[in-house]
Protein backbone atom coordinates (compact mmCIF):
# COMPACT_ATOMS: atom_id res chain seq x y z
CA UNK A 1 0.00 0.00 0.00
CA UNK A 2 1.11 3.42 -0.42
CA UNK A 3 2.01 5.47 2.36
CA UNK A 4 4.11 8.66 3.42
CA UNK A 5 7.50 7.22 2.02
CA UNK A 6 5.89 5.93 -1.30
CA UNK A 7 4.46 9.99 -1.69
CA UNK A 8 7.17 11.73 -0.52
CA UNK A 9 10.81 9.45 -1.70
CA UNK A 10 8.90 7.52 -4.58
CA UNK A 11 10.14 6.96 -8.01
CA UNK A 12 8.48 7.35 -10.96
CA UNK A 13 7.93 3.68 -11.08
CA UNK A 14 6.40 3.69 -7.95
CA UNK A 15 3.74 6.50 -8.94
CA UNK A 16 2.71 4.21 -12.68
CA UNK A 17 2.81 0.96 -10.71
CA UNK A 18 -0.83 -0.83 -10.52
CA UNK A 19 -2.83 -0.29 -7.45
CA UNK A 20 -6.24 -1.26 -6.31
CA UNK A 21 -9.35 0.96 -7.33
CA UNK A 22 -10.61 3.53 -4.80
CA UNK A 23 -13.80 1.85 -4.75
CA UNK A 24 -12.65 -1.56 -4.32
CA UNK A 25 -9.91 -0.07 -1.37
CA UNK A 26 -13.05 1.53 0.27
CA UNK A 27 -14.89 -1.47 0.07
CA UNK A 28 -12.21 -3.20 2.84
CA UNK A 29 -11.24 0.03 5.06
CA UNK A 30 -14.37 2.22 5.47
CA UNK A 31 -15.34 2.17 8.96
CA UNK A 32 -18.16 4.78 9.37
CA UNK A 33 -22.13 4.10 8.14
CA UNK A 34 -24.73 6.41 8.10
CA UNK A 35 -25.68 7.68 11.12
CA UNK A 36 -29.36 8.80 10.83
CA UNK A 37 -31.57 7.61 7.68
CA UNK A 38 -32.29 10.07 5.26
CA UNK A 39 -35.75 10.14 5.52
CA UNK A 40 -35.14 11.48 8.85
CA UNK A 41 -33.08 14.83 7.11
CA UNK A 42 -35.82 14.84 4.97
CA UNK A 43 -38.45 14.67 7.71
CA UNK A 44 -36.63 17.51 9.30
CA UNK A 45 -36.62 19.90 6.93
CA UNK A 46 -40.11 19.27 5.59
CA UNK A 47 -40.64 20.59 9.59
CA UNK A 48 -39.22 24.03 8.82
CA UNK A 49 -42.31 25.63 7.14
CA UNK A 50 -44.75 24.37 10.32
CA UNK A 51 -41.76 25.52 12.38
CA UNK A 52 -42.42 29.55 10.46
CA UNK A 53 -46.01 29.68 10.45
CA UNK A 54 -46.51 27.84 14.01
CA UNK A 55 -44.05 30.89 15.43
CA UNK A 56 -45.95 33.48 13.73
CA UNK A 57 -48.97 32.34 14.93
CA UNK A 58 -48.01 32.21 18.26
CA UNK A 59 -46.15 35.45 18.03
CA UNK A 60 -49.59 36.99 17.23
CA UNK A 61 -51.54 34.80 19.99
CA UNK A 62 -49.58 36.81 22.48
CA UNK A 63 -51.66 40.28 21.86
CA UNK A 64 -48.24 42.28 21.54
CA UNK A 65 -48.49 44.83 18.73
CA UNK A 66 -45.85 42.78 16.90
CA UNK A 67 -45.94 39.91 18.45
CA UNK A 68 -46.38 38.38 14.77
CA UNK A 69 -43.33 39.98 13.75
CA UNK A 70 -41.22 38.96 16.02
CA UNK A 71 -42.53 35.47 16.40
CA UNK A 72 -41.96 35.21 12.64
CA UNK A 73 -37.96 36.18 13.09
CA UNK A 74 -38.00 33.86 15.87
CA UNK A 75 -39.68 31.25 13.23
CA UNK A 76 -36.84 32.33 10.21
CA UNK A 77 -34.03 31.15 12.45
CA UNK A 78 -35.18 28.45 13.83
CA UNK A 79 -36.60 26.84 10.60
CA UNK A 80 -33.41 27.95 9.07
CA UNK A 81 -31.47 25.76 11.42
CA UNK A 82 -33.70 22.98 10.92
CA UNK A 83 -32.86 22.92 6.99
CA UNK A 84 -29.50 22.82 8.11
CA UNK A 85 -29.41 20.55 9.99
CA UNK A 86 -32.24 18.43 7.72
CA UNK A 87 -29.48 18.97 4.84
CA UNK A 88 -26.43 17.39 7.01
CA UNK A 89 -28.49 14.27 7.77
CA UNK A 90 -29.88 13.88 4.24
CA UNK A 91 -26.98 14.47 1.87
CA UNK A 92 -25.09 11.59 0.67
CA UNK A 93 -22.17 9.46 3.01
CA UNK A 94 -19.15 9.49 0.30
CA UNK A 95 -19.39 5.74 -0.62
CA UNK A 96 -23.68 6.32 -1.52
CA UNK A 97 -21.86 9.20 -3.49
CA UNK A 98 -19.13 6.96 -5.44
CA UNK A 99 -21.67 4.17 -5.96
CA UNK A 100 -24.27 6.32 -7.45
CA UNK A 101 -22.38 8.28 -9.57
CA UNK A 102 -18.95 5.98 -11.55
CA UNK A 103 -17.36 9.13 -13.02
CA UNK A 104 -13.50 9.91 -11.58
CA UNK A 105 -14.14 11.58 -7.68
CA UNK A 106 -13.51 15.04 -6.96
CA UNK A 107 -11.30 15.09 -4.06
CA UNK A 108 -11.50 18.22 -1.24
CA UNK A 109 -8.53 17.84 1.17
CA UNK A 110 -8.60 20.37 4.28
CA UNK A 111 -7.53 20.06 8.12
CA UNK A 112 -10.54 19.15 10.20
CA UNK A 113 -9.46 22.01 11.71
CA UNK A 114 -10.60 24.03 8.56
CA UNK A 115 -14.37 22.51 8.73
CA UNK A 116 -16.80 25.41 8.14
CA UNK A 117 -14.22 28.23 7.36
CA UNK A 118 -16.28 31.32 6.00
CA UNK A 119 -16.08 32.54 2.18
CA UNK A 120 -14.00 35.35 4.32
CA UNK A 121 -10.99 33.36 4.12
CA UNK A 122 -10.85 34.21 0.66
CA UNK A 123 -11.57 37.62 1.21
CA UNK A 124 -15.15 37.28 0.37
CA UNK A 125 -17.52 38.66 2.79
CA UNK A 126 -21.06 37.33 2.45
CA UNK A 127 -23.42 39.86 0.78
CA UNK A 128 -25.19 41.96 3.40
CA UNK A 129 -28.93 42.84 2.21
CA UNK A 130 -28.74 46.94 1.34
CA UNK A 131 -32.84 46.88 0.24
CA UNK A 132 -36.11 46.01 1.31
CA UNK A 133 -36.51 43.77 -1.84
CA UNK A 134 -32.94 42.57 -1.05
CA UNK A 135 -33.17 41.75 2.37
CA UNK A 136 -36.88 39.70 1.53
CA UNK A 137 -34.24 37.66 -0.90
CA UNK A 138 -32.27 37.64 1.81
CA UNK A 139 -35.04 35.78 4.36
CA UNK A 140 -35.95 33.60 1.59
CA UNK A 141 -32.52 32.04 0.66
CA UNK A 142 -31.96 31.49 3.87
CA UNK A 143 -34.94 30.14 4.91
CA UNK A 144 -34.15 27.69 2.07
CA UNK A 145 -30.63 26.76 2.68
CA UNK A 146 -29.43 28.30 -0.36
CA UNK A 147 -27.52 31.20 1.42
CA UNK A 148 -24.34 29.86 2.50
CA UNK A 149 -21.24 31.64 4.62
CA UNK A 150 -19.00 28.70 4.32
CA UNK A 151 -16.39 27.87 1.32
CA UNK A 152 -17.24 23.92 1.08
CA UNK A 153 -21.24 24.29 0.37
CA UNK A 154 -20.23 26.80 -2.54
CA UNK A 155 -17.98 24.36 -3.67
CA UNK A 156 -20.34 21.19 -3.11
CA UNK A 157 -22.73 23.41 -5.09
CA UNK A 158 -20.95 24.32 -7.56
CA UNK A 159 -19.49 20.97 -8.58
CA UNK A 160 -22.45 19.02 -8.25
CA UNK A 161 -22.95 18.29 -11.71
CA UNK A 162 -19.41 17.11 -12.14
CA UNK A 163 -18.65 14.09 -10.40
CA UNK A 164 -18.86 12.80 -6.60
CA UNK A 165 -17.58 15.82 -4.39
CA UNK A 166 -15.74 13.33 -1.26
CA UNK A 167 -13.42 14.55 1.67
CA UNK A 168 -11.99 12.33 4.85
CA UNK A 169 -14.65 12.91 7.68
CA UNK A 170 -13.44 13.73 10.84
CA UNK A 171 -13.76 10.64 12.48
CA UNK A 172 -15.66 11.75 16.06
CA UNK A 173 -18.00 14.38 14.51
CA UNK A 174 -22.01 13.17 15.46
CA UNK A 175 -22.92 14.46 11.61
CA UNK A 176 -21.15 15.67 8.69
CA UNK A 177 -20.36 19.07 7.87
CA UNK A 178 -22.85 20.33 5.03
CA UNK A 179 -20.74 19.97 1.84
CA UNK A 180 -18.50 16.87 0.51
CA UNK A 181 -19.77 13.63 0.82
CA UNK A 182 -17.75 12.30 3.88
CA UNK A 183 -15.66 8.81 4.25
CA UNK A 184 -14.47 7.57 7.01
CA UNK A 185 -11.53 5.49 7.37
CA UNK A 186 -8.92 4.23 10.43
CA UNK A 187 -6.15 6.36 11.25
CA UNK A 188 -3.50 3.86 9.46
CA UNK A 189 -5.74 3.71 6.29
CA UNK A 190 -6.31 7.30 5.52
CA UNK A 191 -3.42 7.83 3.73
CA UNK A 192 -3.88 4.89 1.40
CA UNK A 193 -7.32 6.41 0.82
CA UNK A 194 -5.72 9.48 -0.16
CA UNK A 195 -3.13 8.61 -2.29
CA UNK A 196 -5.41 6.28 -4.05
CA UNK A 197 -7.85 9.05 -4.47
CA UNK A 198 -5.65 11.28 -5.63
CA UNK A 199 -4.52 9.06 -8.49
CA UNK A 200 -8.16 9.03 -9.68
CA UNK A 201 -9.49 12.24 -9.36
CA UNK A 202 -10.85 14.56 -11.94
CA UNK A 203 -10.00 17.51 -9.05
CA UNK A 204 -8.05 18.19 -6.50
CA UNK A 205 -9.19 20.78 -4.34
CA UNK A 206 -6.28 21.74 -1.82
CA UNK A 207 -7.92 24.19 1.00
CA UNK A 208 -4.77 25.92 2.19
CA UNK A 209 -3.01 24.28 5.81
CA UNK A 210 0.15 24.12 7.32
CA UNK A 211 -0.34 21.03 9.71
CA UNK A 212 1.68 17.87 9.05
CA UNK A 213 -0.93 15.74 7.24
CA UNK A 214 -1.29 18.98 4.78
CA UNK A 215 2.16 18.91 4.06
CA UNK A 216 2.04 15.14 3.09
CA UNK A 217 -0.79 15.82 1.09
CA UNK A 218 0.54 18.45 -0.86
CA UNK A 219 3.49 15.90 -1.37
CA UNK A 220 1.04 13.16 -2.77
CA UNK A 221 -0.07 15.69 -4.55
CA UNK A 222 3.62 16.94 -6.61
CA UNK A 223 3.98 13.37 -7.24
CA UNK A 224 0.97 11.29 -8.08
CA UNK A 225 -1.50 14.10 -9.79
CA UNK A 226 -1.68 15.58 -13.07
CA UNK A 227 -1.09 18.61 -12.82
CA UNK A 228 -3.81 20.29 -14.84
CA UNK A 229 -6.30 18.90 -12.08
CA UNK A 230 -4.96 20.46 -9.12
CA UNK A 231 -6.32 23.66 -7.80
CA UNK A 232 -5.13 25.26 -4.02
CA UNK A 233 -7.04 27.81 -2.09
CA UNK A 234 -5.42 30.64 -1.01
CA UNK A 235 -6.29 32.11 2.47
CA UNK A 236 -6.73 36.26 1.90
CA UNK A 237 -3.19 37.73 3.40
CA UNK A 238 -5.27 40.21 4.63
CA UNK A 239 -7.56 38.15 6.42
CA UNK A 240 -4.98 35.62 8.00
CA UNK A 241 -1.86 37.32 7.15
CA UNK A 242 0.43 34.61 9.11
CA UNK A 243 -1.23 31.38 7.63
CA UNK A 244 -1.02 33.13 4.04
CA UNK A 245 2.76 33.31 4.63
CA UNK A 246 3.44 30.11 6.17
CA UNK A 247 1.42 29.06 3.02
CA UNK A 248 3.16 30.84 0.86
CA UNK A 249 6.67 29.27 2.24
CA UNK A 250 5.34 26.12 2.12
CA UNK A 251 4.27 26.08 -1.86
CA UNK A 252 7.45 27.74 -2.67
CA UNK A 253 9.65 24.72 -1.10
CA UNK A 254 7.24 22.17 -2.46
CA UNK A 255 7.16 23.59 -6.16
CA UNK A 256 10.45 25.15 -6.36
CA UNK A 257 9.44 28.67 -7.52
CA UNK A 258 8.36 31.73 -6.49
CA UNK A 259 4.69 31.83 -6.17
CA UNK A 260 3.37 35.11 -6.90
CA UNK A 261 -0.38 34.57 -4.76
CA UNK A 262 -0.73 37.64 -3.19
CA UNK A 263 -4.25 38.42 -5.44
CA UNK A 264 -4.94 34.90 -6.30
CA UNK A 265 -7.86 33.16 -4.67
CA UNK A 266 -7.04 29.89 -6.13
CA UNK A 267 -3.53 28.46 -7.74
CA UNK A 268 -3.76 25.80 -10.72
CA UNK A 269 -1.10 24.85 -12.59
CA UNK A 270 -0.07 23.80 -16.43
CA UNK A 271 1.35 20.09 -17.35
CA UNK A 272 4.59 21.59 -16.15
CA UNK A 273 3.39 22.56 -12.94
CA UNK A 274 4.02 26.00 -13.77
CA UNK A 275 1.40 28.23 -11.71
CA UNK A 276 -1.49 29.76 -12.82
CA UNK A 277 -3.58 32.53 -10.43
CA UNK A 278 -7.20 32.89 -10.51
CA UNK A 279 -9.72 35.14 -8.93
CA UNK A 280 -13.34 34.20 -8.60
CA UNK A 281 -15.92 35.34 -10.79
CA UNK A 282 -18.77 37.34 -9.45
CA UNK A 283 -22.38 37.65 -10.76
CA UNK A 284 -23.32 41.44 -12.10
CA UNK A 285 -24.32 43.66 -9.96
CA UNK A 286 -28.22 44.04 -11.51
CA UNK A 287 -28.49 40.26 -11.26
CA UNK A 288 -26.71 39.57 -7.89
CA UNK A 289 -30.03 39.67 -5.78
CA UNK A 290 -31.07 36.92 -7.68
CA UNK A 291 -28.23 34.92 -6.66
CA UNK A 292 -28.14 32.93 -3.76
CA UNK A 293 -24.54 33.76 -3.66
CA UNK A 294 -22.68 36.27 -5.91
CA UNK A 295 -20.07 34.25 -6.38
CA UNK A 296 -19.67 32.53 -10.28
CA UNK A 297 -17.91 29.50 -8.36
CA UNK A 298 -19.09 26.62 -11.28
CA UNK A 299 -18.03 29.22 -14.04
CA UNK A 300 -14.96 30.05 -12.47
CA UNK A 301 -13.88 26.21 -12.49
CA UNK A 302 -15.06 25.30 -15.63
CA UNK A 303 -13.25 28.21 -17.64
CA UNK A 304 -9.77 26.90 -15.99
CA UNK A 305 -10.42 23.33 -15.51
CA UNK A 306 -12.87 22.46 -19.09
CA UNK A 307 -12.79 18.94 -18.53
CA UNK A 308 -15.45 19.19 -15.83
CA UNK A 309 -18.97 18.60 -17.04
Amino acid sequence: MLGLNDCIHGSPVDARAPTESLRSLLIRVHTGGRPWPRFVGMAIILSAPMILLGAVYLGGATGYKDGAMFGGSLGLVLSGHFVKVGSRIFQKTGMEALAADQRPPILYLRAFSQDGDGRDQLGLPDQQPNSLFGGLLWMLFFFLGWRRDELEPEFAKALRRSGPFIAIGRPDEPLPVEGAARIYVADQDWKTVVAGAVREAQLIIWQGGTSTSMLWELSCIKLLADPERVLLVIPDSSVRFELFVEIRQMLESSFLRTMAIENANFVGFDRRWNPRYIQIKHCPRYLEWFCPSKLRLRSTLKSTFPHLS
